[in-house]
């Protein structure tokens, strides 16, 4: 999970993405650094399905 960021940030975040085989990148907007105050229901959301999803 990453925040709503710069162009040169979220070019890393995307190629840190393509580098992990199960790698998913979600992007928090309207958040920069306390993602669950900023914009709680994006990152329970995220949240959520991420702990659904870990195997």
């Amino acid at each position: 999970m990453v925040i709503e960021m710069g162009a040169t940030t979220l070019k890393a975040s995307h190629r840190l993405e393509s580098l992990l085989s199960d790698g998913e990148l979600v992007i928090i907007p309207n958040a920069k650094h306390e993602l669950n105050l900023e914009n709680p229901l994006e990152f329970a959301q995220a949240l959520n399905w991420f702990l659904n999803n870990v195997n």
